[in-house]
């Protein structure tokens, strides 16, 4: 998990799952309660979006007719009851660049996050909800429109950004409120979809070696070396450490950071047992291992078990070293698993 420094001694925690979802913790002891948001780069700026040949078009406010209809508990009585029951409370709101999904309370964490998941990422939207929702929508436009101060700065949007999307409020025009089916309240998810889909890949993007995606950690472990300068505990090892030692217990499974062929399996020198494995110009060593369960010349997957950690060779204790080189020279691997 990535720790970012924030406001003098706070830290924020930044971790990405399996799915892509990313992760925000924010631990403080400044307040009993705690507040969780799920976000969306899904706001009132999307007028279209593409995937591949698709193109996919939505109507002004469109985000915001989305936020309303996921955020109706109305289908879900049980749910909310147990929202009520915990004291907390749950709301959502919308922007030019995203829609967030909240929820605060002070107990039982874990069963309001599933709650507020199960509601965000669950929502199931039907012709009779969009009918429903477009006459409640329709009345906050036009409660938005007897506000003078509102028509003010509407009306200065509509002069001075003429060209952006700016140019019309979070919520829509009242034709587009009007005019939207629930085929398209249903590309509205799609898109939504697709926009996280993106940001998956942007992140898969930021872990890749000459087009190559990394797994986080080919083993569970701790690290207890990193790259670069180092002291060393045994006289005979460089200074200079080429790689990344992750401890573990022996025999726990190591597994492919890539696909790739096996160009060595050895057992001798100061890596003991190892194995690098090609893909391109990236070689990747996986060193000190108590067992190597491929071959020379074997085709191997990502993420397919190929040893297991030992101490073999110049160590000190159970653990692998990782090392990652790219036409002959070292990279770091914490530049590349963002750790």
């Amino acid at each position: 998990m990535k720790t970012i420094k924030y406001n003098f001694d706070e830290e924020i925690y930044e971790s990405t799952l399996d799915n892509g979802l990313k992760i925000y913790l924010y631990p403080t002891n400044k307040t009993k309660n705690f507040y969780i948001t799920v976000s969306t780069h899904f706001g009132s700026e999307v007028m279209s979006y593409k995937k591949g040949d698709k193109k996919y078009e939505v109507t002004k406010g469109s985000a915001h007719f989305l936020e309303h209809r996921v955020m109706d508990f109305t289908k879900n009585k049980d749910a909310m009851e147990k929202i009520n029951e915990f004291g907390s409370i749950v709301n959502a709101y919308t922007t030019y660049n995203g829609t967030n999904y909240n929820l605060f309370g002070h107990d039982n964490i874990y069963e309001n996050m599933e709650l507020l998941f199960d509601r965000v990422f669950k929502a199931d939207i039907k012709k009779e909800d969009v009918e429903n929702e477009r006459g409640i929508i329709l009345e906050e436009y036009n409660m938005y429109f007897d506000d003078p101060y509102f028509l003010l700065h509407n009306n200065l949007n509509q002069n001075i950004f003429q060209k952006s999307f700016i140019k019309y409020p979070v919520l829509g025009t009242k034709e587009g409120i009007e005019t939207v089916t629930v085929a398209q309240a249903q590309v509205e998810e799609r898109v939504t979809a697709l926009v996280e889909e993106d940001e998956k890949e942007k992140e898969n993007e930021s872990k890749k070696v000459n087009g190559i995606l990394l797994a986080n950690l080919p083993v569970n472990g701790t690290i207890t070396s990193r790259y670069g300068v180092r002291n060393p505990t045994v006289s005979t090892v460089s200074k200079f450490h080429t790689g990344l030692d992750i401890g573990t217990t022996e025999g726990t499974d190591i597994i492919s950071a890539t696909d790739g062929k096996v160009i060595l399996h050895s057992t001798t020198g100061d890596y003991g047992k190892h194995l690098k494995i090609e893909k391109d110009d990236v070689i990747i060593i996986y060193a000190h291992c108590s067992k190597l369960l491929v071959n020379e010349g074997e085709e191997v997957r990502q993420g397919q078990k190929i040893a297991e950690v030992g101490s073999t060779g110049n160590s000190t204790g159970p653990h692998l070293h990782f090392e990652i080189r790219k036409s002959g020279r070292y990279i770091d691997p914490q530049l590349i698993l963002n750790i």
